[in-house]
């Protein structure tokens, strides 16, 4: 098995021809500075109909996702997908949708002033830590990134159960 530092360097290279998305995640992720928070880059999600997405940047303890939306999502047809792509998402995990537009609303192709970009991030950074203090004022633990244990098996057969719900995650398919 691979080491937690091994895991969080390899999230960014599934990234790197991204640069939009390169630069708001390690924005995040740098600004966080939380190693309790489990975060996913491209976290795979299947949903009914045999199909799947991959969601940008999640945070599965949180039961939230963000998605960086580049020129494309701007079209018509996209929006649309966006929104069908959401509530599938929703429906197979709870988990709550948060984006943030790097795109300038003129022009898709051009990107978006960096300085907003960044203003509407760091509010998202709030709202992560914002979210993490709730849940854990609500269920009155702590939370906690348990790498060691995410892939054991044996947790999930004492259990008797799997749900996608509560994130259940295998290192070998």
């Amino acid at each position: 098995m691979i080491t937690k530092d091994e895991y969080l360097l390899r999230n960014f290279s599934k990234i790197k021809h991204k640069k939009w998305e390169l630069f708001v995640i390690t924005r995040i992720l740098h600004l966080l500075d939380d190693p309790d928070i489990e975060y996913v880059c491209q976290q795979y999600v299947k949903v009914k109909g045999n199909k799947h997405y991959l969601t940008d940047l999640c945070f599965p303890s949180l039961k939230l996702y963000y998605e960086i939306d580049e020129g494309q999502h701007g079209e018509e047809q996209h929006l649309d997908d966006d929104k069908i792509r959401q509530r599938e998402i929703l429906e197979a995990t709870d988990w709550v949708e948060k984006r943030v537009r790097v795109f300038d609303s003129n022009d898709r192709k051009l990107g978006r002033d960096l300085n907003e970009v960044i203003e509407e991030v760091d509010k998202f950074i709030a709202y992560v830590k914002e979210r993490k203090n709730k849940f854990e004022e609500s269920s009155g633990k702590k939370i906690t990134w348990d790498y060691k244990n995410k892939f054991n098996p044996k947790i999930y057969i004492e259990t008797g159960s799997i749900d996608v719900k509560n994130n259940i995650v295998f290192l070998n398919a």
